[in-house]
């Protein structure tokens, strides 16, 4: 009889198991999130309907058991069913193994490693086996990318650029600042020559197995007020290089050059055999020939005052100039841009044609001014984030000199009396004398500027918050911006609509913050933020194949100190917050008797929320008197940290930050050092820990009758504790370093001014096993003469080479000539000459003519027109010659 059953068994075991067929979605490449268990199609093949539960497990290859969890009870009826939250919601989490249990638990993921991961329905009344798949899959975690050069927020300079200028509603020709003041302070370090920007980064870590990095540089230009964030979403690709092997890359003159006055912001995103696997935090830099091509605001203005006896009637209009604060004052600035190309730009997204209107203008009432901020482009595109901008704004920097104005006015009437007190007490409660005084002119502010100056920003429409680069900062915001600062008191709040819907692209998003604290955002203070941000998971469709776009929401809690001690001079800061983030709205709850029953009622965590936090310590010393500030920072970003008010922040890092800058001889030598260091994998995510120092020197010389000369020498180090092994090649030990020497002399000879400019630039990459070695030499001189009727000329050539796997060598010899002249100092015109030739590769011819003419009182056009001739000897294929016309009418009243 036993041996009856036991045969029985065997023959009906594998009819019940194909009663239902189990089909797990293949997880995305290189990555396991706990939600993936239950990306699973079922197939009924029977007629009956079964009460199932799901059970998931995943497995390592050395370590066994990882991770297991079940689902609720669900009625499995006949036929196919796709899987959804409202099937297995809610799910428990049965085991961790203790060893990856923080990795799940911060990141809800699985750390580097090859896992199989199985799947079983079971009948909830006998448990029994009715169906059941496993896959296996490999998963790999790599660092996050650090940019290196242009530091952000660099000031790229061309030097061979014409150097005079209009300026609308100043009759005047001005020179650039290097000109008139040969013996000034030098300009900060982070500028750069911009005929030859290279771009650098550090690369991910630790190598991933099973193929090579490859990386994609990717270049927006930053319009109006919009953040470097938002311009990478919004704007087409100004330009864009793939398939790059190497951290440094040197911009390649095939492509457009750079448009003066203009703001880039770019990114670097790294690639696993077409897999995107990371990407960069969002840097920006300008690039500058030393002058502005705006207009400056005119010291006239529209007035209408009421309160003016002047006037015959009240409210009368009258253009005149006046000091006074008046009761309402119109201005602005505004620039209408248009661009014709017959052709697209090599690696760029810009169309052929396209127009930019940006217009702000500005409406003061009794000094408190408002302004209307409009962007409106012809390049806005339905598959990015808009372009297009318009919001209702409070300026709160032009009231503080409003505001500042009234009160030295009124202490300039009681200055006899207060240098009177100070006499009587003594000179040590000067500032305690002066402080009063000013506090009582404070009170004798007029009502409505005295509100106003509570306000720290007050926006409507399209702004870009920052409250801190760990929370929200610079992502746009369509609704409303508030920070109101009476007395101690500090309030904030933002919100609403963060990004448009996409079809198959983004969400629509909702992003709500607030803050409360007391003290002076920049001063003393204890702040708590709240941010609540969150998609609409109806808002698009999404095909079936996308697997890695889902609807997210994220719930963030912060605070943070600063106090300032001993008249400032010292400031002792401390920041914390902790985030939730959601992978997927649609996931199925979470039962965990670890989270309070609150927590789940207010925050509503899912399957794939994961909890993790951000800490940071910073102090720094200030003392004008000696010119000397020194700072020093800690960090941690935990590996799940996550913040939809800046999504390009960096995680999974501990570091520390040491900078001291120093100025002596009345600012004569100016003095910059910084340090910085860092590690990755603190929870074991990755394979291995790689470890970052990065350290900053900066000397600048400018004495009088000598030449300004300006040193940077910057090295990076980075490393991982991998054991070299002739299976495993992931062991990293790159050595960066970069040396720029920049020396400017002006000198009069008779009636002309000359400046000379030498540069001399090395970058190097050396890798452990020279497979991304890589090295970039840039040398030029450049010459500017100046003569004391209206013309100058400025003559530049240069030599680039670069070096790749000491294998691929490119030698560019540049020469760049610029002459300009101004009639009637309302007129200026230059032009240009640019060739650059690689031997017996390319070769680039560039021509330019440029007219800037002050039209009118208030209005300067602007009218551009270049030819360039690109020749590829090498294969002939990429020639071309492009025309482009570029034209300007800007502003300023």
């Amino acid at each position: 009889m036993k041996k009856i059953i036991f045969f029985l068994s065997i023959i009906l075991t594998p009819v019940t198991f194909s009663q239902v067929t189990v089909t797990l979605r293949q997880p995305p490449p290189y990555q396991f999130k706990v939600e993936d268990f239950w990306k699973v199609t079922l197939n009924n093949a029977s007629q009956n309907t079964y009460n199932v539960y799901l059970y998931g497990i995943a497995t390592g290859n050395n370590d066994g058991k990882i991770v297991d969890a079940n689902t609720k009870v669900f009625a499995l009826k006949p036929g196919t069913t796709i899987v959804t939250a409202a099937h297995v919601s809610p799910i428990q989490i049965k085991e961790k193994n203790k060893k990856y249990e923080d990795a799940i638990k911060f990141t809800g993921g699985l750390p580097t490693g090859d896992y199989e991961i199985c799947l079983t329905v079971y009948n909830a009344e006998n448990n029994e086996v009715l169906g059941n798949e496993c896959i296996s899959h490999s998963v790999e975690i790599i660092s996050g990318i650090e940019l290196l050069l242009p530091e952000n927020e660099a000031i790229v300079i061309n030097s061979s650029e014409e150097t005079f200028e209009i300026f609308a509603g100043k009759n005047e020709t001005k020179k650039s600042k290097h000109y008139d003041q040969p013996n000034s302070e030098p300009p900060s370090y982070n500028n750069v020559n911009g005929s030859f920007i290279t771009f650098s980064w550090l690369a991910p870590s630790p190598a991933p197995r099973g193929g090579s990095i490859t990386y994609t540089l990717t270049m927006s230009e930053i319009y109006g007020r919009q953040s470097a964030y938002d311009a990478l979403q919004s704007n087409p690709e100004f330009f864009k290089a793939s398939g790059l092997s190497s951290t440094i890359y040197q911009y390649p003159f095939i492509a457009r050059g750079f448009k003066s006055g203009s703001k880039y912001a770019w990114k670097v995103t790294a690639y696993l055999n077409g897999v995107k696997m990371t990407e960069s935090e969002v840097n920006e830099f300008s690039y500058s020939s030393g002058v502005q091509k705006l207009p400056e605001k005119k010291d006239r203005i529209w007035d209408i005052d009421s309160y003016n006896s002047y006037f015959p009637y009240a409210g009368s209009l009258s253009f005149k100039q006046k000091k006074s604060v008046s009761l309402f004052k119109f201005s602005g600035n505004g620039r209408i841009y248009g661009e014709n190309s017959n052709m697209h730009g090599v690696g760029s997204d810009i169309p052929q044609r396209f127009m930019n209107f940006e217009l702000t203008p500005t409406l003061s009432i009794y000094g408190v001014p408002f302004s209307l901020p409009i962007l409106f482009s012809t390049q806005n595109r339905d598959s990015m984030q808009n372009m297009n901008s318009i919001a209702f704004q409070f300026d709160p920097s032009s009231l503080k000199d409003v505001v500042q104005s009234k009160v030295e006015s009124e202490m300039e009437k009681y200055k006899d009396e207060i240098e009177q007190k100070i006499k009587d007490k003594g000179e040590k409660f000067r500032e305690q004398i002066e402080q009063e005084a000013e506090d009582n002119a404070m009170k004798k502010l007029p009502g409505i500027l005295k509100f106003f100056s509570y306000f720290k920003s007050l926006g409507l429409g399209t702004t870009y918050t920052v409250y801190t680069s760990n929370t929200i900062s610079g992502v746009p915001v369509t609704g409303a911006d508030i920070e109101f600062n009476p007395g101690i008191i500090y309030t904030a709040f933002t919100g609403f609509r963060n990004q448009k819907p996409i079809e198959n692209n983004t969400f629509k998003r909702n992003l709500f913050a607030g803050r409360l604290g007391v003290g002076k955002k920049d001063n003393s203070h204890f702040i708590m933020t709240l941010m609540h941000a969150f998609d609409d998971e109806n808002s698009i469709s999404v095909d079936s194949a996308n697997f890695t776009l889902t609807p997210k929401e994220n719930w963030l809690v912060g605070m943070d100190g600063k106090l300032n001690l001993f008249k400032d001079k010292l400031s002792l800061e401390a920041e914390g917050v902790l985030s939730m983030l959601t992978r997927d709205v649609r996931d199925p709850d979470i039962i965990s008797d670890a989270i309070p029953s609150w927590v789940k009622n207010t925050f509503n965590p899912k399957g794939s929320s994961s909890i993790d936090y951000m800490y940071r310590f910073k102090s720094s010393f200030t003392n004008i008197s000696s010119n000397t500030v020194v700072s020093a920072e800690m960090k941690m970003i935990g590996p799940g940290f996550s913040t939809l008010g800046n999504p390009s922040l960096r995680n999974d890092k501990l570091g520390f930050e040491a900078k001291i800058d120093q100025k002596f001889m009345d600012r004569k030598i100016v003095l910059g050092l910084s340090f910085k260091n860092y590690r990755d994998n603190l929870i074991n995510t990755k394979s291995a820990t790689t470890s970052s120092t990065s350290i900053l020197m900066k000397l600048g010389l400018n004495f009088k009758n000598l030449p300004t000369v300006n040193f940077v020498i910057m090295p990076n180090f980075q490393s991982n504790n991998k054991q070299i092994t002739l299976t495993d090649s992931s062991k990293m030990d790159n050595k960066t370093w970069l040396y720029n020497i920049v020396s400017t002399y002006s000198a009069k000879l008779g009636n002309v001014t000359l400046q000379t400019t030498a540069l001399v630039s090395y970058n190097t990459n050396k890798t452990l096993f020279g497979t991304y070695d890589y090295w970039t030499k840039t040398t030029s001189l450049t010459e500017n003469v100046i003569f004391k009727f209206p013309l100058s000329v400025a003559a530049s050539i240069g030599l680039m080479q670069v070096l790749e796997r000491d294998v691929n060598y490119t030698r560019v010899i540049t020469f760049d000539l610029a002459p300009s002249y101004t009639i009637k100092e309302t007129w200026n015109i230059s032009g240009g000459l640019s060739v650059a030739v690689d031997k017996d590769n390319n070769k680039k011819i560039g021509l330019s003519l440029n007219s800037n003419a002050q039209i009118w009182k208030f209005l300067t056009l602007d009218m551009r027109a270049e030819h360039n001739v690109f020749t590829d000897w090498s294969y002939n294929l990429n020639n071309y010659k492009e025309f482009i016309f570029r034209t300007t009418l800007s502003a300023g009243w």
